[in-house]
């Protein structure tokens, strides 16, 4: 799971995020989401896939989910992401 501020910028990683992206949470943090997070869809076949290339190069299959983090108003403070390899 990654966290981020309502500026997209990393807050948070579990150890299983961090091990996946090959980022530490302490070189992540304060970074945007979508330097620490490469996630792009490549067609494979007949099939559209989601990957996460990985800091090392490292291309991952993922299904992905997002939610928004809401204060009490409904306004946006961040986005929680998690993340689930494809990969036996």
């Amino acid at each position: 799971m990654i966290a981020t501020d309502s500026k997209g910028c990393v807050l948070f990683m579990n150890t299983v995020a961090q091990s996946i992206t090959g980022w530490e949470l302490d070189m992540a943090e304060g970074k945007p989401l979508k330097d620490v997070l490469n996630i792009v869809t490549e067609k494979i076949g007949q099939v559209n896939e989601t990957l996460l290339h990985a800091r090392d190069g490292t291309r991952i299959p993922m299904d992905i989910s997002t939610n928004s983090i809401k204060d009490d108003n409904g306004n946006i403070l961040g986005v929680a992401m998690v993340f689930r390899s494809r990969e036996p």
